[in-house]
């Protein structure tokens, strides 16, 4: 997370995200999944830009009403919380997208997560980093991330983040094809299908950190899996596709993000990102294409 603030406005970076996990272990009583994943920010953003103002309002190129994004409804939680007084505690937000919507990439909930975030310094951090995170929860299973960002391990059906440093730079490509995926459609696939039991969740988590650290892709292709791919690969073939475009193209591993449909592909180096970029941008011509890095606090 990035920011720059002045007396009367503050601006944040927030971060799209991908999965180096996700397995979905059960349903939930109320209706969600139970997951077990392994979260990173990475530099693709939406930017921010948040000023005090008599009234809510959000300035954003997004063909929603205005009240159904997530941004506005951060913020309506945000004033609600402690019951200020909007009429001297509000705020005009601008929203600049450059994360895809319905990508697996954490766009909306990264956007959520830094709304409060930037609404709490610009009021004079009125509340901890536990009242936001419970907050972010209210919105979003993957909101809370953003708030903590860099790595993390979350569960539950996401409000559990439990974040790990990690000392590597990781240079990816990111490919969004051009259908979205709801993540609630997504998840409802699994209607029917047996869920993930994983033996030793902690010994998976460590040696993804420790491969991510060591720069040991064949040990970091072996962690990456994502149940939600299984049930989608027979309705999106073109999923798998570019997964193998990639790898053709030189990718060391690839996989979707999330619930799709952004497929990332993880490269030893800058350079041989830019050679594969340039050849999969030639074939995929209605594709978004993006480089990235992962990043940690």
């Amino acid at each position: 997370m990035s920011s720059s603030a002045n007396a009367s406005a503050i601006t944040l970076s927030a971060p799209a995200k991908i999965n180096w996990f996700l397995r979905v272990t059960g349903k939930r009583a109320d209706g969600y999944h139970d997951i077990y994943s392994a979260m990173q920010a990475v530099s693709l953003y939406d930017t921010i830009t948040i000023e005090p103002s008599d009234t809510l309002e959000l300035i954003s190129d997004l063909k929603i009403p205005e009240r159904e994004n997530l941004v506005y409804k951060a913020a309506e939680v945000f004033f609600a919380r402690k019951e200020l007084n909007t009429t001297h505690h509000s705020s005009r937000i601008t929203l600049k997208k450059e994360i895809p919507a319905q990508a697996g990439l954490g766009g909306g909930s990264s956007d959520a997560a830094h709304t409060l975030v930037g609404l709490n310094k610009l009021f004079g951090d009125i509340y901890s980093v536990e009242e936001l995170s419970s907050m972010a929860a209210e919105l979003g299973s993957d909101v809370p991330f953003f708030i903590s960002g860099g790595f993390a391990v979350v569960e539950g059906r996401g409000e559990k983040v439990i974040p790990h440093k990690v000392n590597s730079t990781i240079s990816l490509l990111l490919i969004h094809p051009p259908f979205p995926i709801s993540t609630a459609w997504a998840y409802g696939q699994f209607a029917g299908r047996g869920f993930t039991a994983i033996p030793d969740p902690g010994q998976l988590r460590d040696n993804l950190i420790t491969a991510l650290e060591s720069y040991d892709f064949k040990c970091l292709a072996g962690c990456m899996k994502n149940d939600i791919e299984d049930v989608l690969k027979d309705r999106f073939p073109a999923i798998q596709e570019i997964e193998k475009a990639m790898l053709k193209a030189g990718a060391e591993a690839a996989m979707l993000s999330g619930s799709g449909s952004a497929v990332f592909g993880v490269f030893k180096d800058a350079k041989t990102l830019d050679k594969a970029a340039q050849s999969l941008a030639a074939h995929y011509t209605d594709c978004l294409i993006k480089k990235a890095t992962t990043h940690s606090k």
